[in-house]
């Protein structure tokens, strides 16, 4: 048996008689006619716009009918205005009148024809109450702002003029953005400024494209205003009364100086007998020294880096302006600067642990007699010597006896490492809540505005139901609070990439660099070379006490 579903408008109710136009859509068994507009003037069928086709009338009383088919295998529904409802007497599809009582399921859903057209959410992904198929709606919606943008009357000139310059302005921004991130993109101050500037950008295009303000739109404009307002307050109340009396490159290097006093405490302890481990003393003595004279030379180049600590404060002052996300991204900088030698001793500490283990991994494999083919990728047999086994034996005993002393720096600044990485996640999931902070959702949420609306209810009219046709009205609703937050953040916005567990535990056990945010493998040894480069012409002219 096959349905047919009309979707009418509701404001049929007050209308005079004339045309109805809209969209047929067959879909297997389901022919669905959606009526979206009334012409009270009988013009021509073939003059009627393709997308606003003619396909029924709607008579106000029983004497005033037209029955002009747009073609002999036209499809075409006839409505009247009966005892205060629209009743449906007459459909053909296909050229063939359709009987109402047999062999046929009719289905005629009255809809409100502005809260429709009004739902930005209801276009994107809708979820009905009932069990009446949601798709439909939703391609109701969006055939409504289609259609009102293919048959929009002229624009002025002057909204032309404004789209242009939005449209130039975005490609402007992306070349600034494709050409500053390059140059910035080891900071993380840099990066947010690029991410600022492609997201204006998107904003440029996102008012060129709908040319009406919108809800994606109005959450990146409250988001941006409540940013910068944190920003100037956060800067009026906290930064300039503690920077009044002492300076706070004085104040960095306080609590730097209170990090190096715990770290050169730390090695000292494990150049001992730390938890009671009886570790190797040729390589713990050498280890604990060089990573000491590290720690000292780091704590050199930052009192010789006061002036430029000095000038991070006035950039802190400045940077309020333009939001309290800034000042943090800065922040971010300073905790990277002050534990860049913790960073540099993790470094070593993984290298040194990673192969270890490889080789002691490579010698066990020798004891049964396989090795690792890296041409074919796979372990494969092999037969060794007498030399070769005396020379493995020896050096596996050695790594496996120096394994403990090299495991207990490598899990000591491991945990340190994680600490100061799980502090810049939490600075940057704080940066990301931030900027999509979804003010402008939670108002027109609380105020229950039609722009939100994401779901539709379905009642029967029970009224005028009969044993033809069955009446429904579908009425768009807000759905949860949450799901209107998440389809209101702009597109813009990249969420922090997630941590992967799984990869995160695999690179901890074999010691592999663990890089996030905005490092790579490379750009760290990089990094690293720079700075070991930095130090040593400190060393040269600065004598470390």
């Amino acid at each position: 048996m096959s349905v047919v579903v009309i979707f009418l408008p509701t404001f049929l109710y007050g209308s005079d008689s004339g045309l109805l136009h809209g969209l047929y859509v067959q879909q297997n068994t389901v022919k669905v006619f959606y009526v979206t507009h009334l012409t009270n003037t009988c013009h021509s069928v073939s003059k009627t716009p393709k997308r606003k086709r003619c396909i029924g009338y709607y008579a106000r009383t029983i004497d005033n009918e037209f029955t002009t088919l747009p073609n002999e295998k036209g499809n075409w529904l006839m409505l009247n205005f009966q005892e205060h409802s629209v009743i449906l007497t007459k459909l053909i599809i296909s050229g063939n009148p359709v009987t109402l009582m047999k062999g046929c399921r009719v289905i005629c859903v009255f809809y409100d024809y502005h809260k429709f057209f009004a739902s930005e959410i209801l276009c994107e992904g809708l979820e009905s109450t009932t069990g009446f198929s949601s798709d439909y709606c939703r391609f109701l919606a969006n055939f409504l702002k289609l259609d009102s943008g293919a048959n929009a009357p002229e624009s002025p000139k002057c909204l032309d003029f404004f789209v242009r310059v939005a449209q130039r302005a975005r490609q402007y921004l992306l070349a600034v953005a494709a050409f500053v991130t390059p140059v910035v993109r080891h900071t993380s101050t840099g990066l947010h400024l690029c991410d600022i500037l492609n997201s204006t950008a998107w904003l440029f295009g996102h008012v060129a494209h709908f040319k009406k303000p919108t809800l994606k739109m109005g959450n990146f404009l409250l988001a941006l205003l409540i940013d910068v307002f944190c920003g100037l307050m956060l800067v009026r109340l906290i930064v300039e009364p503690l920077t009044v009396n002492t300076p706070f490159s004085k104040m960095l290097l306080d609590m730097a100086e209170v990090v190096v006093t715990t770290l050169r405490d730390l090695l000292h302890w494990l150049m001992g007998v730390p938890a009671g481990l009886k570790l190797n003393y040729a390589l713990n003595n050498m280890l604990g020294k060089f990573f000491l004279y590290h720690i000292n030379l780091w704590w050199m180049f930052l009192v010789l880096c006061k002036p430029c600590l000095d000038l991070a404060v006035h950039m802190l002052t400045w940077l309020g302006c333009l939001g309290v996300t800034f000042q943090i991204c800065l922040l971010a900088d300073l905790l990277d600067l002050v534990s860049f030698h913790v960073y540099c001793i993790y470094v070593y500490a993984a290298r040194l642990y990673s192969v270890q283990l490889s080789g002691l991994v490579a010698l066990w494999r020798l004891f049964l007699g396989r090795k690792w083919n890296p041409l074919r990728e796979r372990v494969d047999s092999c037969k060794y010597s007498n030399d070769q086994l005396f020379v493995g034996t020896l050096a596996f005993t050695i790594l496996l006896f120096l394994l403990p002393t090299t495991l207990m720096y490598y899990v000591v600044f491991t945990t340190l490492r994680l600490l100061v990485l799980i502090f810049r996640g939490v600075l940057a999931h704080f940066t990301w809540l931030l900027r999509a902070f979804p003010a402008y959702s939670t108002v027109l949420w609380m105020t229950r505005a039609t722009t939100v609306t994401s779901s539709v209810q379905v009642s029967v009219c029970t009224e005028i139901s009969g044993n033809g046709p069955l009446y429904l009205a579908v009425e768009p609703v807000i759905g949860s609070w949450w799901s209107t937050v998440v389809r209101g953040v702009p597109d813009s916005l990249q969420r922090p990439p997630p941590v992967q567990w799984s990869q995160l535990l695999k690179h901890l056990c074999t010691g592999r660099l663990y890089i996030l945010f905005i490092f790579s493998e490379t750009d760290t040894m990089y990094l690293l070379l720079m700075t070991v480069k930095v130090m040593i012409l400190i060393t040269k002219t600065v004598p470390i006490v």
